[in-house]
């Protein structure tokens, strides 16, 4: 046999490798390593103390972190780094542990995808039905984890678009009300109702409440497979909501939308897409897979074939919008005539 392109193993290693720093740093978070850095410099054996686990353990996590410049080492005490710090303690407000248990959940459905492929179904399925019969303690992981991962995306989608003619906003699969919150925020006018399914909407309305936005952000209980959209609407977000579901399905949501706005009320839809040849950029073309492994029909759709459904529904003056760096989604922002 040839021997293999010398130039091509850094390469092959360093993504095979990848696997062992997303898997140390997602165990770092998991047991909580980094919170007793919060206050200062701490050796290993008072880390190992405050978190109740091994030294053994403990200290060679703190070193591989070390390597990784996750924290800093002099001597025998460790400390943050600034990202460490921000991100990954207890407490302070940008900490992101919700998903961080949403990303080990999807790090094991990745490790899964053989069988996933194989058996031509989801192996960690994410649909409502299973997240319907789902323990509280996963429910209450999915929805406070997509409400660490949203926040950053609200933002720059409130940047983009404007809705300053807008009063009514509906939040169809809203789940933790992130992108509602954020909006009504952004635009003192405006009020949203969120639609989502009963055991999702028993966490939101917590949130909604801690985030002080309760007389400005109502919900309703509902399905989007079985139930109607209402009227009345200025604006109808589908926020990473599409791209969970089949063709079929994201026609018919489409024209629930349509049916519900006011004439002249935006469409706004969130995701990951890739680009119109599906091998590019890599992230969402990745993103695609997964979606596979979480939901049946799941795919990331390219903008130009959402904004054909959104022509077929009848909306017109289809653009797709993307999201400013780090985030790697996009917005297809569409109008129904009048």
């Amino acid at each position: 046999m040839p021997e293999p392109l010398k130039a091509e193993m850094p390469l092959l290693m360093e993504i095979l490798g990848g696997a062992d720093r997303a898997a140390l740093l997602l165990g770092a978070a998991q047991l909580d390593l980094f919170s007793p850095l919060g206050n200062g410099p701490a050796t290993a054996s008072d880390v190992a103390r405050q978190t109740r686990l091994p030294l053994r353990g403990v200290e060679r996590i703190l070193n591989a972190c070390a390597a990784l410049g996750f924290v800093t080492k002099e001597g025998d005490q460790y400390r943050n780094s600034p990202l460490a710090d921000a991100f990954l303690v207890k407490g302070k407000p940008a900490y992101v542990g919700n998903m961080i248990k949403q990303t080990a959940d999807r790090y094991n459905a990745w490790g899964k995808m053989p069988e996933g492929v194989r058996a031509d179904k989801p192996v960690l399925p994410l649909t409502g039905a299973e997240l319907s019969n789902a323990p509280p303690e996963v429910l209450d992981n999915y929805v406070h984890g997509l409400f660490d991962m949203g926040k950053g995306l609200a933002q720059r989608i409130s940047g983009l678009v404007d809705l300053n003619s807008c009063h009514a906003l509906l939040d169809v699969a809203g789940g933790s009300g992130v992108y509602s919150i954020i909006f009504c925020r952004q635009f003192p006018q405006l009020r949203a109702t969120i639609f989502e399914l009963p055991p999702i909407l028993q966490r939101t309305r917590q949130i909604i409440a801690r985030e002080g936005m309760a007389e400005r952000i109502s919900t309703r209980e509902g399905n989007y497979f079985s139930d109607d959209f209402g009227s009345g609407w200025d604006a109808v977000l589908l926020s990473n909501m599409l791209q969970t579901e089949g063709r079929q399905t994201c026609r018919m949501v489409l024209k629930k939308a349509f049916a519900a706005l006011n004439p002249g009320g935006k469409l706004l839809v969130h995701g990951i897409m890739p680009d119109a040849d599906r091998i590019s950029p890599t992230q969402p073309v990745l993103f695609s897979v997964f979606m596979m492994l979480v939901f049946p029909e799941g795919e990331a759709y390219t903008a130009e074939e959402i904004i054909g459904w959104a022509h077929e529904a009848g909306f017109v003056e289809g653009q797709k919008l993307l999201l400013p760096p780090p985030a790697f989604s996009s917005l297809v922002v569409a109008r129904k005539p009048g």
